[in-house]
C-alpha cells in the first residue's frame, strides 16, 4: 500500500451496511483505479468477508467492543 492512504471508514452506517457497503466500496475501487489513489475501506465487521472477496481494495478491520 503506497501513503498517503485515504482510509474509509464506514462505521455502522445503516446506509453503509450490507449490500450498500459494497456498493460504496466499489465506487472507492473506481476511484481508486480512475486517479491512482491508495484507498482503503474499514467497514463493519460483519461486512469484512463480503468486501474482500469482491472488492480490490486493502479492507480494513475496525475495532470491535463486547455489548453487554
Amino acid at each position: 500500500m503506497r501513503t498517503p492512504v485515504i482510509v474509509v471508514n464506514l462505521k455502522a452506517y445503516p446506509a453503509a451496511l450490507g449490500p450498500k457497503a459494497l456498493a460504496l466500496a466499489k465506487v472507492c475501487a473506481a476511484i481508486a483505479d480512475r486517479t491512482g489513489a491508495s484507498i482503503a475501506v474499514a467497514p463493519a465487521a460483519t461486512d469484512l468477508a463480503l468486501l474482500a472477496r469482491d472488492v480490490r481494495l486493502p479492507v480494513l478491520a475496525q475495532h470491535v467492543d463486547a455489548v453487554d
